[in-house]
């Protein structure tokens, strides 16, 4: 196919023509570059607010249109559910695929990395010894498992908490380090101990045929690094590979990346070293730093042109950024001129601080024409929140704190979706027990472990031993019992739902009926929905908390019947990543400002932005003072915070700060010194709070 646009063009102005390309019209010289940049390795350093979505998109887009690829044979790999399917939509429209067709292979496949690699275990699972129907563990459920681990060892549960062992876990799996090697590499008796803890985590995650969500990728590389053959077909089949956020890979992602394209080389990565701020995830900035080693060759072009904020916030994220010693040397830059300066505010109490914000905001959408949806207050620690969400309620101003709990994580949607997942896996005993103690049908902790036991003994999962007749022996299960059909309290009408749960998943699925009828059929008879009703005829008499719960399942109802499988409507419910919803309704509310922590803010921004809480030993925090490298990413995250406003930009500040029961006193943050004062404006606190006990009244 003839290239009608070429690399040496520089601009619209150059009489460039768009009759074969019209989606290429509008990019800058930079974006056009990356985009038309199709073969070999290439390395795109994106600043804050330049466009790498839309220029990511367009390069597969392109791809396809200028016929160098086939849709299917382009992955695309990114942090996020939400990215990836907003990318895959954009491309979606210019194509003009409908949705439908997404597994025709008239797309480009854009995921998440463990979206993808549970796609591949999916397929190849049983050559590392699972089944092809293993669960996946979530965060809750993996924190359950390794509980029980380490009271079975007898170890201090004060000292080797199971946070704690989680991330030991989760580090070694990122480093593709597996428990047999854990226990070589440590020699002290604490890290031995967590090792142990790790060893025997893995077994019990085998024995119930699951995964959790470090073994996705950790699992996927070691099918890929045993299996020549297998890493040939999948190389070669995606041939051209790109990366997005890949400031935020870890060792593990950078490893597996690399696998896929060691044939051919072809990949794009788009990221932007200074919003590197998840290293406490494993997130290693060096993975960019060092990306041109890896790729001897590689093509760079950096996209500095900056849509989002005024020139005056830019320029104080520059100044700020730039006293890191380790990072890729760029400036943003916008024609976007004019825009007030920084706003500092001093305050002398973390409660005169809050009251100034809350004025402010006041003033801003009475008299500036802002919304409270345009306005975002950030915060370091969540516990600077409290004061701020006082003065806020005082006020009547509405809010929302962004980074709740997620749908598919709230204890009634667990739950039910757990009668699936052990119907589906009757190995996964977390799920049995999750499924059987969540309605008080008699079933207590004796009476779970004495079934666990017989099936143990008798080399059983938990479903057989019911179906042979050996748990006959157990109160409440000594006859047979046909399908459900009505809810009755008991552990034999537990087991009649699960085998009728069980007949169905494997029924034709002609025969099965909707995802959202099993669903239903679990609600119902399982009697979790008398439990929530608490017997009453009428739901107008429920609590508060027992309604949310009750439309939590229909929503979860309504949700279901957006699926035909029931392995991918479980799979999706495990590595969900959907935006959560705020106080007192959805993010994004126009009427509610943001409240949010500065890591929750990557990747949205604001009209008007507070940061707050800027003092040393907050921000930065006292945990990376020892280090140059956690301050350097203690001002990545500033950064980032600075980046998220279009057009106000306020940084405030406590001389003194109640934390717990004593005060604290601090220096205002090097942060703010970092910015030139050209760009600054300084305003002295007049207003104070008295500290007596118990009163926080303004005077």
């Amino acid at each position: 196919m003839r290239k009608i646009i070429k690399d040496t063009d520089k601009s619209d102005r150059e009489g460039r023509d768009y009759s074969a390309y019209p989606y290429l019209k509008g990019l800058n010289p930079e974006q056009l570059e990356a985009v038309l940049h199709t073969e070999g390795p290439l390395l795109i350093l994106a600043g804050a607010g330049s466009g790498k979505t839309r220029v990511i998109t367009l390069r597969a887009l392109h791809l396809v249109k200028a016929g160098l690829a086939r849709p299917s044979s382009i992955l695309g790999v990114t942090f996020t559910n939400k990215a990836a399917g907003e990318m895959k939509e954009r491309i979606a429209r210019a194509l003009e695929v409908p949705d439908k067709d997404d597994r025709s292979g008239l797309l480009p496949d854009f995921s998440t990395f463990h979206s993808f690699c549970l796609r591949v275990l999916r397929k190849h699972a049983d050559l590392l010894g699972y089944g092809r129907s293993f669960a996946v563990f979530d965060e809750d459920d993996s924190g359950k498992v390794i509980s029980r681990v380490i009271k079975s060892l007898n170890l201090d549960e004060k000292i080797f908490t199971a946070s704690k062992a989680k991330y030991f876990i989760e580090n070694n799996k990122n480093s593709f380090v597996d428990h047999e090697q854990s226990l070589e590499k440590y020699n002290n008796p604490w890290e031995k101990n967590f090792s142990l803890i790790y060893e025997e985590y893995s077994k019990r995650l085998k024995q119930n045929d699951a995964m959790d969500f470090g073994d996705l990728l950790f699992n996927a590389v070691r099918l890929f690094e045993t299996n020549a053959d297998l890493l040939e077909i999948y190389s070669s089949h995606y041939q051209y590979v790109m990366v997005d956020e890949f400031q935020d890979t870890n060792f593990i992602q950078d490893r597996l990346t690399k696998l896929l394209v060691g044939g051919h080389k072809n990949i794009c990565v788009v990221g932007d070293d200074d919003q590197s701020i998840y290293s406490f995830r494993g997130a290693l900035v060096d993975n960019i730093l060092k990306f041109e080693e890896s790729f001897p060759g590689c093509r760079v072009i950096k996209l500095e042109r900056n849509y989002r904020s005024t020139r005056t916030i830019l320029n104080a994220a520059s100044n700020l950024v730039r006293e890191n010693k380790f990072r890729k040397d760029k400036t943003l830059k916008t024609e976007k001129a004019g825009g007030g300066p920084v706003t500092v505010y001093r305050a002398e109490s973390d409660y005169s601080e809050a009251y100034y914000i809350t004025r402010e905001i006041r003033r801003l959408t009475r008299l500036e024409g802002y919304s409270n949806k345009d306005i975002a207050v950030l915060y370091r620690v969540n516990s600077i929140s409290r004061i701020i969400e006082d003065r806020l309620v005082k006020e009547s101003v509405k809010y929302q704190v962004y980074g709740g709990l997620k749908f598919y994580q709230r204890k009634e949607i667990k739950d039910i979706i757990s009668f699936l997942r052990f119907a589906a896996n009757p190995k996964d005993a977390v799920s049995f027990e999750r499924s059987i103690s969540c309605v008080p049908i008699g079933a207590g902790e004796a009476t779970v472990k004495k079934i666990r036991d017989i099936a143990d003994k008798n080399g059983s999962d938990i479903l057989s031993a019911y179906g042979s007749g050996l748990l006959n022996g157990i109160k409440g299960l000594k006859e047979t019992v046909s399908p459900v059909t009505k809810p009755a309290p008991g552990l034999l009408n537990y087991f009649g739902l699960i085998m009728e749960l069980r007949r169905k998943i494997d029924a034709r699925p002609t025969e099965r009926g909707s995802l959202s009828a099993l669903i239903s059929m679990i609600y119902v008879n399982s009697g979790y929905e008398s439990m929530l009703n608490g017997g009453r005829k009428t739901r107008a008499l429920n609590s508060e908390a027992d309604e949310s719960r009750i439309e939590n399942i229909e929503e979860l109802i309504n949700a279901s019947q957006e699926f035909d499988d029931i392995a991918e409507f479980l799979d999706q419910s495990a590595i969900d990543e959907s935006s959560a919803k705020g106080q007192g309704g959805d993010f994004g509310d126009i009427s509610k400002v943001s409240l949010m922590t500065l890591h929750s803010a990557k990747g949205l921004e604001f009209p008007v932005v507070f940061m707050v809480g800027l003092e040393e030993q907050l921000f930065p925090h006292a945990r990376s003072l020892f280090e140059e490298s956690s301050v350097e990413e203690e001002r990545r995250l500033c950064y980032v915070g600075i980046t998220r406003a279009r057009e106000r930009l306020y940084l405030t500040y406590s001389r003194k700060r109640k934390m717990g029961k004593e005060f604290r006193y601090n220096h205002p943050s090097r942060f703010i010194n970092e910015i030139p004062d050209s760009l600054k404006e300084v305003i002295e606190d007049d207003y104070s709070y008295s500290w007596d006990e118990g009163s926080r009244y303004y005077r």
